[in-house]
């Protein structure tokens, strides 16, 4: 209502206009409640929101978005969304609201970035932007909100790195790997696009018939060995592949159904060429065949080589018996060779060496002598007045004496010494490693044992004149002999009984 004080005809006047402003109130309270309900939401919403200016600078927001964020009011009055972008998110940040502002009032856009807390935590936010219009259709504000998608964020990098992990496994394992669904192949790893011999882009979508050797093969691996993964989790086999080469190849195959109930959801297939080992295992096999048929052939040569050896041993037996009567033969004639040669070296009536050997082995005993320097030394013995005792009682008494002299000899001298019968009644012995005086001892003990042998008997009084001479080096036998036997001559000119030694 308007009122006017107006001057009419000198009195004053009030003129008064009213107009029905009842809708007016009605819009203006409908407005105050839409206020009210739009404080409420946006205070109380799960989201975070903000309204902000044409230019993107933010003039208010709401209780989430501050929790969100982690930062008062009046510390958010007036910034740029970018103000809370990471240093290196922050040129992406500016570029984002540029490209936002520059298509208003058109445009409104979502996406997923990443704002900085004032803690500096990272909270990743599924980010919608819409304009405000006024009513001529310009931008009178903007409108953000803001979801905290922080942990979906996070599963989906990490289901993200997963995959990538898988993935490399896949493609560096050491085995090759198909995975087909309809017997389709829908992915396989490098392993095994070179163990068939396809790039990855001539396999994928290939029905497997591509890589079986023949139809007949396709057919039975899908009816055998395709249908077991409804029955059982895992089928493993041995068998033929095709490459691209037309080359055959083996392989050992591990199949697992991804859902065992069904199939068309796709199977896993693990291989492994085994061509090498299959070459091995047939070679192997083939061994054993020629090993045995070998085996075979040497049995049967064992059979015939026992019958040979069967054989060989009674002619063995045969010639055994034959060689043993031979050796019996020649045994006996070796014995009577020894019996002659024993007979020839030895005196019969003394059992004493004779002369003959005592030369062979006198010129041994000198050359062995003359070689080593070692000393030698010789006896040599004459019965005294031996031919007036024969003369008197006969020549069988003399026999006994001589034999007697034999006995003494054999009995007195050493195991190194050699006694023989000189001729006649004269005897040597031969003493190796003896010098001159250890010899004129034992000539010494063989005149005492005669003595001691003849006395009381028919003969007594028979004695023993000896010369003994030590060897010198380069001296002749006959010179060696010849200066024990003048020792003796001395001894017997010097009384008889008596033993000298050589000068």
């Amino acid at each position: 209502m308007a009122c006017a004080v107006l001057e009419h005809q000198d009195q004053p006047t009030v003129i008064g206009t009213a107009s029905d402003i009842t809708e007016r109130h009605r819009a203006e309270e409908t407005l105050r409640q839409s206020e009210a309900r739009f404080r409420a939401i946006f205070d109380s919403a799960a989201a975070g929101i903000a309204l902000g200016a044409p230019d993107g600078s933010i003039v208010q927001v709401n209780r989430k978005f501050l929790d969100m964020l982690g930062y008062p009011p009046e510390e958010i009055s007036g910034r740029k969304p970018q103000d809370f972008a990471f240093p290196e998110d922050r040129d992406e940040s500016v570029a984002n609201v540029r490209t936002a502002l520059a298509g208003l009032p058109q445009i409104s856009y979502r996406i997923e970035k990443r704002y900085r807390r004032k803690d500096g935590s990272a909270i990743w936010v599924d980010l919608s932007v819409s304009p405000i219009l006024d009513a001529e259709g310009g931008v009178a504000a903007l409108l953000a909100v803001i979801l905290d998608i922080t942990e979906s964020h996070q599963a989906r990098t990490a289901l993200a790195q997963t995959l990538a992990e898988m993935d490399s496994i896949l493609e560096n394992s050491l085995v090759g790997i198909l995975v087909m669904r309809h017997r389709t192949v829908v992915r396989a790893n490098t392993r095994m696009t070179d163990m068939l011999g396809y790039t990855p882009e001539e396999l994928l979508g290939q029905n497997a018939r591509l890589i079986h050797v023949s139809e007949r093969n396709y057919e039975e691996f899908g009816q055998i060995y395709l249908s077991r993964l409804t029955r059982t989790q895992f089928t493993n086999i041995e068998y033929p592949l095709r490459r691209k080469d037309g080359r055959e190849i083996w392989c050992r195959i591990a199949g697992k159904a991804i859902d065992p109930s069904d199939l068309d959801r796709g199977v896993v297939w693990c291989l492994e060429d085994i061509t090498e080992e299959k070459k091995a295992q047939q070679a192997l096999r083939q061994y054993a065949k020629d090993l045995f048929r070998t085996k075979q052939q040497v049995e049967e040569s064992a059979r015939r080589l026992a019958a040979m050896l069967q054989e060989l041993d009674e002619k063995n037996t045969r010639l055994e018996e034959e060689v043993a009567e031979r050796r019996r033969v020649e045994e006996a004639l070796r014995d009577s060779e020894r019996r002659y040669r024993e007979l020839s070296l030895r005196d019969e009536l003394t059992g004493l060496f004779n002369s003959r050997h005592f030369f062979e082995q006198a010129e041994a005993e000198l050359r062995r002598t003359n070689r080593y320097g070692h000393p030698l030394s010789l006896i040599f013995i004459d019965l005294d007045n031996f031919k007036k005792f024969n003369d008197t009682h006969g020549h069988l008494a003399g026999d006994r004496v001589l034999a007697a002299l034999g006995e003494v000899l054999a009995s007195s001298i050493r195991d190194t010494d050699l006694a023989f019968r000189y001729g006649g009644e004269e005897f040597v012995v031969l003493l190796p490693e003896t010098a001159g005086p250890e010899a004129m001892r034992q000539a010494e003990r063989v005149r005492a044992a005669f003595s001691q042998r003849t006395a009381g008997a028919q003969g007594a009084g028979q004695t023993l004149s000896m010369g003994v001479a030590q060897y010198v080096q380069a001296e002749s036998l006959r010179d060696f002999i010849h200066r024990a036997d003048q020792a003796m001559y001395r001894a017997k000119d010097s009384g008889k009984n008596c033993c000298l030694l050589a000068e």
